[in-house]
This record gives structure tokens, C-alpha cells and sequence, in this order.
């Protein structure tokens, strides 16, 4: 999670520049907190945790500076903070998930037959559930999580950043990592090593099967990251691009335009793995086949 204290030195840049967006976060916090009367409900979505710290009382914050660590107090979390903290969860969520969309159309427009067995699977989920879309039929996609899972590994949007909290000897070598060093984990890197991804620059969502998955190292793909401090965002990640796939694909195909490029180049002076001259593709209508049996 984001600190709170990083959210207040940058709230007034927020409010300033989306005071109006900003507001409108206030709003729903307030109007979701008073509801649930500043207790956690059984939820355990976002607010629920956000509730569970503010009822602990102040924030306790570890600093570190000249290799000495000192625990300092945090501000209490208000509404207000608790509002950044949404508003950039929300945010950070977007900017990540609209790249990775990106990348999926294209792969889908690279490769047709891919395209179609997914459009195939969502008009087989959509006509079970007579066209509506649930939490719980995201989970019957098994080959959409294939295809997005495939585009995370060749398109990973971020790398992995750590800070080791004890001296570490890399097996196998004499190289010790230092307390306190910054690491960078190369996504990119571990994604296109053809020790785990035979043919990497290929788009093939068959890599993750259950049983080419269980021939890799768990640490061979990690866009979210990995252990206690895997990505926050998740599974607001995930579900989000379902819906967005779903909603696209029962209603439109993605097929390749005049201005669209054999091969993506990435921008280096975008914070995320962004394509640098964009991504150009044609919409074209289509009728799912539940429309078709609805008619």
C-alpha cells in the first residue's frame, strides 16, 4: 500500500489538478465509511483494511537513513487521506491496465485463431449466463486467463522493486547483496529467457496450461510481484480486464490496420513498458452468438 505519508506531501498537487475527481472520492469514502459506521464489515475489500489501520490508532512509519532505522508517527488516517489512498489505487490501476489491454488487441489481431477461440469462449460463458456478466462467471474463462497471462509475461508493464532488509550471499556465487540495497527485478528480462519460455518473442497462451506451468520455476512470472508484498491491485487488475475483454469481444473483433506495426517498440521514457509510436487497430462489429440465439 502506498504511504500515507507520501499521499499528504503530494495531496495538494492532487487536488489541484483533479480537485473535481479528487471530491468526488471524498464523497464516496465518507458515504461508504459512515454506512458500515467506521467499523470493518465482513467485506475485506479495500475499505475494510483502510478501516481496520485507522481504528489502530496512529500510523507507524519506519524511515531508514545512514544505515540507521528510526520508527516515527504518521498522521492519523481521515477521510481525506483515505480518500488519496483510493484515488490512487484507482488511478495507478488504470494507467497499467489500459497498456495491458493495448497489448492484448494487438496480439489478438496479430493472431486470429487465438481470437477466435477466445470469442468463442466468452459467446459459450455469455449464453450460460444469458448475457450477464458476474464475479463469479469471470471465474469460468479459463482460456482468457491464458491469453491475458501470455500478454503480462511478453508485455510485462513494470519491473519488480525490492529493498534487501539483510545481507544475502546469491547462491552459487560471491556476490552479496547489501542491507539496505535497492534491487531492481528485470520482468522483461526473466519473461524473454528462453531457459523458461521457449521461442519467447511468440505469443502463446498454451505457456500457461496447469501443465506447462508446473514444469516453471513459481518466480519465472511475476507481473504482480511475489510474497507478502505482491501487488495490491491485483485482483482489481484481473477482474477489470475480464469485464473490459468480454465486453469488447461479444461485441467487436480486432483485426490489423494499414498503420498497424509487425513489431512493438517500447517508449524508454514512459514510467510503464508503454509501445513507443502507439498501437493501431480496426474495430469491426460482430454478433456473439447469444445475441444471435436472442434474436
Amino acid at each position: 500500500m502506498t504511504s500515507p505519508t507520501l499521499l499528504i506531501r503530494d495531496l495538494d498537487v492532487i487536488k489541484n489538478v483533479l480537485i473535481k475527481d479528487f471530491e468526488y472520492f471524498e464523497d464516496r469514502v465518507k458515504d461508504v465509511t459512515q454506512a458500515r459506521n467506521g467499523i470493518p464489515s465482513n467485506r475485506k475489500d479495500f475499505i475494510d483494511l483502510i478501516l481496520e489501520a485507522k481504528n489502530q490508532g496512529n500510523i507507524l512509519e519506519t524511515k531508514e537513513g545512514d544505515n540507521v532505522e528510526t520508527t516515527i508517527k504518521c498522521v492519523k488516517l481521515t477521510n481525506e487521506v483515505i480518500a488519496a489512498q483510493a484515488f490512487i489505487f484507482y488511478t495507478a490501476g488504470y494507467e497499467t491496465n489500459a497498456t495491458t489491454a493495448a497489448y492484448m488487441l494487438y496480439e489478438l489481431a496479430m493472431n486470429p485463431q487465438i481470437q477466435e477461440k477466445l470469442i468463442a469462449e466468452v459467446d459459450e460463458v455469455l449464453n450460460r449466463h444469458d448475457g450477464k456478466i458476474s464475479y463469479e462467471l469471470i471465474s469460468e474463462l479459463p482460456y482468457m486467463e491464458k491469453v491475458l497471462n501470455e500478454t503480462l509475461r511478453k508485455y510485462p508493464v513494470i519491473d519488480i522493486q525490492r529493498r534487501a532488509k539483510a545481507n544475502y550471499n546469491i547462491p552459487g556465487t560471491n556476490i552479496t547483496i547489501e542491507k539496505g540495497t535497492n534491487i531492481v527485478v528485470p520482468t522483461l528480462g526473466i519473461s524473454y529467457d528462453e531457459k523458461y519460455y521457449p521461442n519467447p518473442t511468440n505469443f502463446d497462451p498454451e505457456r500457461f496450461s496447469p501443465e506447462s506451468e508446473s514444469k516453471r520455476h513459481s518466480c519465472a512470472f511475476i507481473p504482480f510481484g511475489i510474497g507478502p508484498r505482491y501487488c495490491i491491485g491485483m485482483m482489481f487488475a484481473r477482474i477489470q480486464s475480464r469485464v473490459f475483454l468480454m465486453k469488447l469481444l461479444s461485441n467487436f473483433r480486432v483485426e490489423t490496420s494499414k498503420n498497424t506495426q509487425t513489431t512493438i517498440t517500447f517508449n524508454p521514457g514512459r514510467v510503464v513498458t508503454a509501445p513507443k509510436d502507439g498501437i493501431y487497430l480496426n474495430l469491426i462489429p460482430r454478433k456473439s452468438q447469444y445475441d444471435a440465439k436472442n434474436k
